[in-house]
């Protein structure tokens, strides 16, 4: 918290235009340079277009002054918002361990450190050490046919499916979702959409926006409910062919097909993102959570639960914003302007990594946002290095004098601190100024 503090007065200062005091020399006389120095204002500097801002032949981060930064970077690890098709194509795993071949796995939950996982036959739910593999603990569910499982931070969701006839429709039997302790104790209950003739195989919580995702596999939808009352708050069909899990990350929900073998990436609209193959695994996937950095997926056929990295370019952790938007934005000349930035670090909460700030101007120019100030560079300069911390609306920008034209304002941050602009995680927003 005392580093945080101590960034943000860095920012604010020199975003203000006042120098803070060096160390050991007491109070600082000299003053930055004005913030109208940000802008090219006459365009009267001349650009070279051919300018490389880096070459890396890892990233192959390649930045030109006539070019496009978000499409330039062309990093392979970056998170892009409404990236499409980001995948690389193929799944690797990351570590695995098996489970007896008496049960049937149908669910996965993570809650931090351990893995949980709703066992269909026995209708029991247990807690598994992700390394090792070894049964922490378990409990009894309140049934068998279980078909989610969920975890928000305090409370286990576990959905339930019961069918008199099979197929359905024409059960009689409520399919219903359960509010869990780690104890089993239940807290809570309803049914679920489409009960008693529904098979929800997936639940997932939306961190973001407090609700639960259920998937229905006869009605081939996903549901977004109130996790409190079981209200409907939006669906989508289901466009493929057998949904099972489903995890959500990032504002995206994420869902296994057991019959295409497939790992899916959705928006809440329920338009297809991206699509990765899985049928290397086995041919009963079922269970899906993610763990802030991989995913892991229960395997039925083999009877293994597997960590994979599948290839996706994940969800965006840095965001950038203007006017509280992300853009684009079309203000009229002399508007305010105000630009601001968002971390969610995940799972790189507290690493040491670098920041990087930048906006290209209508003349061309790149212009580095660093604690001294903005200041116009072809290389990339550095905003800060140290630890990875949650920002919410921390203001960079915030005037009304930008000429006409366009801008383009970028946040990134990397996974390390080596000074080196690798652009791990970046994101973009566009403004005119008409």
């Amino acid at each position: 918290m005392k580093m945080l503090m101590n960034f943000c007065v860095f920012l604010i200062l020199a975003f203000v235009g006042i120098a803070p005091p060096v160390s050991g020399k007491g109070q600082s006389t000299t003053h930055l340079r004005p913030i109208s120095d940000f802008v090219d204002l006459q365009g009267a500097y001349s650009i070279d277009t051919n300018v490389n801002l880096a070459l890396d032949p890892v990233h192959n981060i390649r930045v030109s002054a006539d070019a496009d930064l978000t499409s330039s970077f062309n990093q392979t690890t970056a998170s892009v918002k409404s990236s499409s098709g980001d995948s690389s194509g193929e799944i690797s795993v990351i570590h695995s361990f098996g489970y007896s071949p008496e049960w049937s796995a149908t669910e996965l939950a993570w809650d931090g450190a351990s893995l949980w996982i709703a066992e269909n036959f026995y209708g029991r739910i247990w807690e598994f050490d992700p390394v090792s593999g070894n049964a922490l603990s378990d409990f009894e569910a309140p049934g068998v046919n279980l078909g989610g499982l969920a975890w928000d931070g305090t409370y286990l969701y576990t959905a339930r499916y019961r069918h008199d006839l099979d197929p359905p429709p024409g059960d009689t039997l409520p399919d219903e979702l359960f509010t869990l302790t780690t104890s089993g104790e239940q807290m809570n209950s309803w049914e679920v959409p489409d009960s008693p003739d529904a098979t929800p195989y997936g639940t997932a919580y939306d961190k973001d926006s407090g609700n639960l995702w259920v998937s229905d596999a006869y009605y081939a939808m996903i549901y977004e409910l109130d996790r409190s009352t079981g209200d409907i708050v939006s669906s989508f069909p289901y466009p493929y062919s057998g949904v099972q899990g489903l995890t959500w990350q990032g504002g995206h929900i994420y869902a296994v097909d057991r019959f295409d073998l497939m790992l899916y990436k959705f928006d809440t609209a329920g338009n297809t993102v991206d699509a990765v193959s899985i049928a290397s695994l086995g041919i009963i996937p079922e269970g899906l959570t993610w763990d802030g950095q991989y995913f892991w997926i229960t395997e039925d056929w083999t009877k293994i639960i597997y960590q994979i990295d599948a290839g996706f370019v994940m969800d965006t952790m840095a965001d950038v914003e203007v006017n509280g938007q992300d853009g684009p934005l079309a203000i009229d000349e002399g508007d305010p302007l105000l630009v601001t930035l968002n971390v969610d670090p995940g799972y790189l909460d507290g690493t040491a990594v670098d920041w990087w700030v930048a906006t290209r101007v209508p003349s061309g120019a790149f212009y580095w946002y660093t604690l001294a100030g903005w200041e116009r560079s072809p290389t990339p300069i550095r905003a800060y290095g140290g630890p990875l911390m949650t920002l919410t609306d921390f203001p960079v920008l915030d005037m009304s004098a930008l000429p006409a034209g366009v801008y383009r304002f970028y946040f990134a941050f990397d996974d390390n601190v080596d000074g080196v602009l690798d652009a791990t995680f970046l994101d973009s927003a566009l403004v005119t100024i008409q």
